[in-house]
């Protein structure tokens, strides 16, 4: 089946006389793999349409309707408003009518599929393709199992998968799902801060959803193999941004609960070890894919983020890009340097690694135990369903404590079993003349 997106704006008024009342509009517009122009119409209905099952007659141009690609194209409407006389008035019709013609015509640009010209016809390459491969199973496209909690796998994944699914033939691009999700992410740090019994789960619920959308982004970007190195640092600050806010939060409400002064000064070690804990699981979570797997790509490094950053800069790129870049390289840097601090024989900076199914099994042999076991309840995910859980029942100071004492006792576990692991690691590739070489 063909797809095409329809969007028509109708004014039962004569073309010549709309043009002048409201040049700025394009009142029908048809993207599609099999439509070469942008064709126009008046009438009366307002509405988008996108490849499905038709309910309304399609409503189109001279131009348009002598043309079978475009006319007969089978259609299903997804919004509609209806404005006008003689005709049957649609249910979202009355709360169309108070916003005025030109307010709610012009509220299509939020649709964000293309702003309106007012040229007549234009070429179909001069508008984004929303035309994709067909959408991979979630199998493909969700990280392995090994380096992910089981809640994640079983209840964040399959729903941020349905998510995908239902935007997958849209123009919504893998930023524009991350920024929805911080979006949610700091709603919910607003209804906590508001701190009735209501807002708090309210804002557990949301956090919960914030995380989902979290994992939806990265799932979009590798359905349509559109990942890249400013995804990911929009994508990690973004995740920062959304966890400083909901732990400020946290500690706000707990404050305020309690009245005692020690909470907010316990907010500052708990945030540095919470911050240790989430950058040092995805430096070993990056480690571990890159070296079970030959083909993966999570491999970030200082000298690879100066090299982007470069790039960026010889471009002219926006200054936000070049921020985030700088942001990520950050982190990078971060991770490296507690990495050295704590397991010298694990870090990454600086050296080459040659991976074989060899050396692979070797390093999958020694590191999968603290992997499974403590690492991947370290990650943000872990910390955002409980933050939330805890939040429903208003009680965030049990999660505080747990997250305290808790979670950085199994963090000095996992660092010690992980400085083992990676001792061990080395020494067997150094046996098989594999070991890490330095790069320069």
């Amino acid at each position: 089946m063909e797809s095409a997106v329809c969007i028509a704006v109708d004014f039962n008024y004569p073309e010549q006389k709309t043009r002048q009342k409201c040049k700025f509009l394009d009142p029908i517009l048809h993207l599609g793999n099999d439509t070469s122009h942008i064709t126009y119409t008046v009438g009366v209905r307002l509405r988008l349409l996108v490849a499905g099952k038709e309910r309304l007659p399609v409503h189109a141009s001279k131009a348009a309707a002598s043309d079978p690609r475009i006319a007969r194209k089978p259609l299903r409407t997804v919004f509609l408003g209806a404005w006008g006389t003689g005709r049957k008035t649609p249910p979202l019709g009355p709360l169309v009518k108070p916003l005025g013609l030109y307010g709610f015509a012009c509220g299509l640009g939020l649709l964000g599929v293309h702003r309106a010209r007012p040229t007549i016809e234009a070429p179909i390459s001069s508008f984004p393709s929303t035309t994709h491969p067909p959408l991979p199973p979630l199998a493909q496209i969700r990280k392995p199992a090994d380096v992910e909690d089981p809640i994640n796998i079983n209840v964040n994944r399959p729903l941020a998968y349905a998510f995908v699914k239902l935007v997958y033939p849209t123009a919504m691009t893998p930023n524009q799902v991350t920024y929805l999700a911080t979006l949610v992410g700091l709603s919910a740090a607003a209804a906590w801060f508001v701190g009735t019994p209501v807002a708090m789960a309210v804002g557990g619920l949301l956090l919960w959803t914030s995380a989902i959308l979290d994992g939806a982004d990265g799932e979009l970007a590798r359905a349509r193999r559109t990942h890249s190195q400013f995804g990911r640092a929009l994508d990690g600050f973004m995740d920062m941004v959304v966890a400083l806010a909901s732990l400020a939060a946290g500690f706000t409400h707990v404050w305020l609960q309690t009245g005692q002064a020690w909470v907010l000064w316990l907010s500052v070690p708990l945030t540095l070890a919470s911050v240790a804990q989430i950058l040092s699981y995805d430096f070993y979570k990056e480690s571990f894919l890159r070296l079970t797997n030959p083909h993966s790509t999570d491999n970030e490094s200082v000298a690879q983020m100066d090299a982007l950053g470069a790039s960026l800069a010889d471009s002219k790129a926006p200054w936000q890009q070049r921020a985030l870049v700088s942001f990520l390289r950050g982190a990078v840097n971060n991770e490296n340097w507690f990495v050295k601090m704590t397991n010298p024989a694990g870090r990454r900076e600086g050296l080459s690694y040659t991976v074989t199914p060899e050396t692979a099994a070797v390093y999958r042999k020694h590191n999968l135990g603290p992997m499974r076991a403590l690492w991947r309840w370290m990650g943000l995910a872990p910390h955002t369903y409980l933050i939330s859980i805890f939040a429903m029942f208003d009680r965030l100071d049990i999660y505080l404590w747990l997250r305290l004492v808790l979670f950085n006792v199994l963090f000095a576990i996992v660092l010690y079993w992980q400085r083992r692991a990676s001792a061990k690691t080395l020494e067997e590739l150094e046996a098989i003349g594999q070991a890490p070489v330095p790069t320069g």
